[in-house]
């Protein structure tokens, strides 16, 4: 999942990319239900709007770049992946 979000926060540079180590912030998991890894967790003007759990709906853990940028543009997160 890392490399796919890093090859995408290039390609989408008005998007901001966060990353936490779930482990050493138990607060945030917790608040924001998160039971499985990965989880991508989409916000807009800091209301989460969708959750991308685990590779549900993506090819499997070997998935394709533009797959996930699909869904990103899905959660409206992203403008239309090229």
């Amino acid at each position: 999942m890392d490399k796919h979000l890093t090859l995408l926060c290039h390609q989408f540079p008005k998007t901001q990319f966060l990353s936490i180590n779930a482990e050493k912030a138990p607060f945030f998991v917790q608040r924001l239900g998160v039971r499985s890894l990965p989880t991508l967790c989409f916000f807009i003007d800091g209301v989460m709007k969708d959750k991308q759990l685990g590779f549900d709906g993506l090819s499997g853990d070997e998935f394709l770049t533009y797959e996930l940028a699909a869904r990103m543009n899905q959660a409206g997160v992203i403008d239309n992946p090229k």
